[in-house]
């Protein structure tokens, strides 16, 4: 059993681009390796064994033979050990099988993610090449390859194009995303943080003055902020007011595009819910016009909901600030004596974080 599945560990070693079949069978080499030979319980990341000293590390001298797992109910006996007989000393954490093969498996993507972008940077101008690495690269980490599994539901060759395609949209936008600066064309911003600790980003159709070309850089920075807040897993809320809506601003369909594909690709995984409050006529044909565009799974992440069925939501997820923040937001942009002057000053104290407003 085991001299056969190193064969096969073999083969897949060794080859330059892999399919998903390949990345499948990377994975599963190592899940061999670990079931043969060491038939313990990974302790951590830092204990997962890599693929190339797992395929030396099978030789005649060092050779141990065991009955391979074969069923689900196996894994879970070899992947949960009695407590008595490994007592868990304070400070180490335990990964369950299915863990440490996720995790492989995100190691494997972010691997191939990284290759295929220096691939694409070196054919850049040489004087571009170390800006553009160094700034995606920080972000294509271990946390941002598992968002990826998650979004193509584990399938390894389809998280790694999403995974390109995000890089490529972050270096066209860098400079953006470096400053974290650019003019206000809309009331788009953090409003605070709801009760799970997910920071809730509001905007306002009516305070809308240009082209929805010109709100993506401002839509851009607002979400990479949040995102900033909650560390390389953590998700968004939003809070999209309708009311006010000027179809005319927002029938640009190829903007609609690009924001949904950062929101599908540098945002993959990102999102808690989309709350879409007064659902006019009018947004409805704006949402019609998009919703093809939006993958089923982020489609699902929608609420339609009246200004009263709105208020509602925010009194079950917000504490009592947020909520009278939310309430009275609601409150400024439907009354129509209100001056654009007044909606300002009040988004500006009700924008969470000095820093950020």
């Amino acid at each position: 059993a085991v001299a056969s599945k190193a064969a096969i560990a073999g083969a897949s070693l060794g080859r330059g681009r892999s399919s998903s079949a390949e990345l499948a069978m990377h994975g599963m080499e190592v899940m061999w390796t670990q079931c043969c030979l060491n038939r313990k319980l990974c302790r951590g990341p830092a204990a997962l064994v890599d693929a190339p000293s797992a395929e030396r590390s099978i030789s005649k001298e060092n050779l141990e033979f065991f009955d391979c797992v074969e069923n689900e109910a196996d894994l879970l006996a070899i992947g949960t050990p009695r407590a008595e007989d490994n007592p868990k000393p304070e400070g180490v954490y335990e990964l369950s099988t299915r863990e440490c093969s996720d995790l492989i498996a995100a190691q494997l993507v972010l691997k191939h993610a990284r290759d295929e972008w220096c691939s694409r940077v070196a054919q850049l101008r040489k004087e571009a090449r170390a800006e553009l690495e160094k700034a995606e690269l920080e972000w294509a980490n271990i946390a941002t390859a598992q968002r990826m599994l998650r979004a193509n539901i584990g399938d390894a060759q389809k998280a790694v194009k999403m995974f390109v395609q995000a890089l490529e949209m972050r270096a066209e936008y860098a400079m953006l995303l470096s400053t974290m600066r650019c003019e206000s064309r809309s009331d788009i911003r953090i409003l605070g943080r709801d009760r799970e600790g997910r920071p809730v980003v509001y905007m306002c159709a009516r305070s809308q003055t240009a082209p929805l070309c010109s709100v993506r850089d401002q839509l851009l920075i607002t979400f990479e902020a949040a995102c900033r807040l909650v560390g390389d897993m953590g998700k968004v809320s939003f809070v999209v007011d309708m009311h006010g809506l000027q179809p005319h601003l927002n029938m640009d369909i190829k903007s609609a595009k690009t924001l949904v594909d950062l929101l599908g690709t540098v945002f993959a995984e990102r999102i808690d819910s989309i709350t879409i409050v007064d659902f006019s006529k009018a947004a409805q044909a704006m949402w019609w016009m998009v919703k093809p565009l939006v993958a089923p799974a982020t489609r699902k992440k929608f609420a339609f909901a009246s200004l009263h069925q709105a208020r509602e939501l925010c009194k079950q997820r917000f504490d009592d600030s947020l909520y009278l923040a939310a309430s009275r937001t609601f409150d400024i942009n439907r009354d129509p004596d209100s001056t654009e002057e007044e909606r300002l000053q009040h988004a500006r104290e009700t924008t969470f974080g000095s820093a950020l407003a």
